[in-house]
């Protein structure tokens, strides 16, 4: 089951916010954790709503393992967005106890602090997308033209599979 919660939508499921998202599934093994859509940014550091990612990490996602979905791009026009976003740095350098950090086999390992980057094996993000009909776009880049974006999101969905299989 997937539960989405304050700025991502979508789910099977709808919380108002994160706790309430995890009181809804008490089930849960693993949570994915990463930034929603509509992230408001002020050229700073710390003026970003994504940096909710950490506060979130932070409340050791009540008794779950935490798997961060990281942001990367490849075309990003904005040098501080461009690999991997300075969001996700800045978040992980806050959050207090080690996460899951996965990445794509044989991409570049991020140096995250005490975290746990794994590597896993993603698949033809692109092929899925168009055998289930969808046509996705982050800041209006296909798949094809951000190839990165998709293949480290898929990185998290993969790692959380796994770890929940074990």
């Amino acid at each position: 089951m997937t539960v989405t919660a304050g700025q991502a939508f979508g789910g099977q499921r709808e919380a108002v916010n994160v706790a309430h998202a995890l009181q809804l599934t008490i089930d849960c093994d693993a949570v994915v954790v990463g930034m929603g859509p509509g992230s408001l940014g002020t050229d700073s550091t710390l003026g970003f709503s994504g940096l909710e990612v950490a506060s979130i990490l932070g409340l050791g996602v009540l008794g779950r393992e935490a798997i961060v979905a990281l942001r990367w791009s490849d075309a990003d026009p904005r040098d501080r967005h461009r690999g991997l976003s300075h969001h996700s740095v800045t978040a992980l350098k806050l959050t207090p106890e080690p996460v899951v950090v996965p990445v794509p086999n044989g991409s570049p390992r991020p140096k995250v602090g005490d975290h746990e980057v794994v590597e896993v094996e993603v698949p033809d993000v692109c092929a899925l997308f168009e055998e289930a009909g969808l046509e996705v776009r982050t800041m209006g880049r296909t798949p094809e033209e951000d190839p990165g974006f998709f293949a480290y999101a898929a990185a998290a969905g993969v790692a959380a599979a796994e770890r929940v299989g074990r």
